[in-house]
């Protein structure tokens, strides 16, 4: 999989929409997403509005404002939250630039949700 980072894919969201700033939901806490944020802002002058917590506070919040919602992005280190919202009907489509469409393979996003980063799972074991 090709790799796509958190600042390609904002400025692919930001760019269409032509925003001055764009709120991001944050549910992953790494200091290097912090570092690529401050660099979109300096590429782009579009300012990058943090929101931190954990999923399910960030989630609630996102449904309670409903269409409403100040959440421009909501990112998250589980996808099967992503498409528990997808099944509630709280994620809007639109995912569909073709940047995202050359980083990502068709098995890791919808027209709602992408894969942005992958981590492997490793189980060690002694079979004796």
């Amino acid at each position: 999989m090709k790799k796509i980072s958190i600042f390609a894919f904002i400025m692919s969201l930001c760019v269409s929409a032509f925003a001055n700033e764009v709120n991001v939901f944050n549910a992953r806490h790494y200091k290097a997403d912090s570092e690529l944020y401050s660099k979109f802002t300096s590429m782009t002058g579009i300012k990058v509005n943090l929101i931190n917590g954990k999923s399910g506070a960030l989630e609630k919040r996102i449904i309670e404002e409903g269409n409403d919602s100040s959440a421009d992005l909501y990112i998250t280190a589980d996808a099967g939250r992503c498409g528990a919202m997808d099944a509630k009907g709280h994620l809007q489509g639109g995912l569909t630039s073709k940047a995202i469409k050359a980083a990502v393979p068709k098995s890791f996003r919808t027209s709602k949700w992408v894969g942005i980063a992958k981590r492997a799972r490793i189980i060690y074991y002694s079979p004796e």
